[in-house]
């Protein structure tokens, strides 16, 4: 699962990544009085976030995956354990000892076990 979803990760990373490019340089043809040379040179050379971008996203919800999918698996444990803590516990209280304390108690009807 974790396989299949990092794969949509980087491709929704990479349509993100491409609105974002886009909307800018909408805004830059849209504003050329305002675009300084830096700002040009950043619109026009910068291809690393667009190559690297999705790719960096995509290992990032790749660990997250990984680190959710652990953290579930320990809880799934615990939540386990402890199931298993109580059902011990109630099989010890259906044993012949404890029905005999129940004997002892006044307000038991006569002749009722356990």
């Amino acid at each position: 699962m974790i396989l299949g979803f990092t794969p949509l990760t980087i491709q929704f990373s990479f349509f993100e990544i491409q609105e974002k490019w886009l909307i800018r340089r909408v805004w830059a043809d849209a504003n050329p009085t305002k675009m300084t040379k830096n700002g040009l040179h950043a619109l026009t050379v910068d291809g690393a976030n667009l190559t690297l971008g999705p790719l960096l996203y995509g290992l990032g919800a790749f660990l997250l995956f990984v680190v959710i999918a652990i953290a579930l698996f320990i809880f799934r444990i615990l939540v386990l354990r402890q199931a298993n803590r109580s059902n011990v516990s109630a099989s010890v209280q259906d044993t012949p000892e404890a029905n005999q304390l129940h004997l002892e108690n006044p307000y038991q009807p006569p002749g009722a076990t356990g």
